[in-house]
C-alpha cells in the first residue's frame, strides 16, 4: 500500500521540474501524486516513481531542441501511465456505483470499507479526459 509523500519524492520532482524549467507544475503534480497515496497494491506500477520516470524522459528531449512541445509530450506520456488502469468503486448510502477520478479526488478521501479495487485493461478517466487535465494545469 502507498503512503504519505515522502520527501524523497517532493525532492525529486523539484530537481527534474528544474531541469525542464518547468516549476510551476509542481503545485498540481504533488496534488496528483496525492491522490494515489494509500492506493492498494493492485498493480505492479507505483504512481510516483512512473511520474518521476516520465518527466526525467523529457529532459534530454528538451535539451535537444528548446522548441519541443514539451506540454504536449507531457500529456501524452502522463495519459498512458499504468496507474491509471487502476479502479476502485463502491456503493453510496443510496446504493448507486460511486467510480473514483483520480484527477479531482484523492483516494483516502474516496475510499469506505466496501470500496473494491482493481486494475483494468483501459485509463479511468479516459485518455483524453487525462491529456485535457494535463493542458489545464501543466501550462
Amino acid at each position: 500500500m502507498t503512503t504519505n509523500q515522502p520527501d524523497c519524492f517532493i525532492s525529486s520532482l523539484q530537481r527534474v521540474l528544474k531541469q525542464l524549467n518547468k516549476s510551476q507544475w509542481q503545485a498540481p503534480l504533488a496534488q496528483l501524486s496525492n491522490n494515489f497515496q494509500q492506493l492498494p497494491d493492485v498493480c505492479e506500477n507505483n504512481f510516483d516513481d512512473e511520474l518521476l520516470n516520465v518527466l526525467w524522459s523529457l529532459v534530454d528531449p528538451v535539451k535537444q531542441d528548446v522548441y519541443a512541445p514539451l506540454n504536449q509530450m507531457m500529456a501524452i506520456r502522463l495519459s498512458r501511465l499504468v496507474s491509471f488502469t487502476v479502479r476502485a468503486r463502491h456503493l453510496n448510502i443510496e446504493g448507486v456505483h460511486e467510480f473514483w477520478n483520480p484527477l479531482t479526488q484523492s483516494y483516502s478521501d474516496f475510499r469506505t470499507p466496501a470500496t473494491q479495487t482493481l486494475q483494468a485493461s483501459s485509463a479511468n478517466p479516459p485518455e483524453d479526459v487525462i491529456k485535457r487535465w494535463a493542458r489545464d494545469h501543466l501550462k
